[in-house]
């Protein structure tokens, strides 16, 4: 099995470019913009492949659910379990702070 090759500058800025291009055709592409991204992909074969992987990276993204069909995300308030509500609820008090004979003698025993 071969190991993923670290892209170089110039496949990140191709890649750049052919998201750029692929979220322009998902708007769709006027005469003149579906001219010159076929000219563009044309024009260098790491055009190409560029945008072959902006869209199986596309595709992929397409596979994950949604956040909002997640019940974690969307989980009212309220119906949070009682132990997380009571750990946020101690996290918010103030601590108390030491007093001032013993910070006192806690800086002189620094000294």
């Amino acid at each position: 099995m071969n190991a993923p090759s670290t892209p170089t500058p110039d496949d990140n800025v191709l890649d750049a470019q052919a998201a750029e291009w692929l979220a322009q055709r998902e708007m769709g592409f006027s005469p003149e913009q579906e001219t010159e991204f076929l000219r563009w992909r044309l024009a260098d074969p790491r055009h190409a492949d560029a945008i072959a992987r902006m869209e199986e990276t596309c595709a992929l993204l397409e596979q994950l659910p949604s956040l909002g069909d997640d019940p974690r995300i969307n989980t009212p308030a309220g119906a949070l379990p009682s132990s997380i509500t009571a750990a946020a609820a101690g996290a918010a008090q103030p601590t108390k702070r030491a007093s001032k004979k013993g910070h006192r003698a806690s800086r002189r025993s620094m000294i």
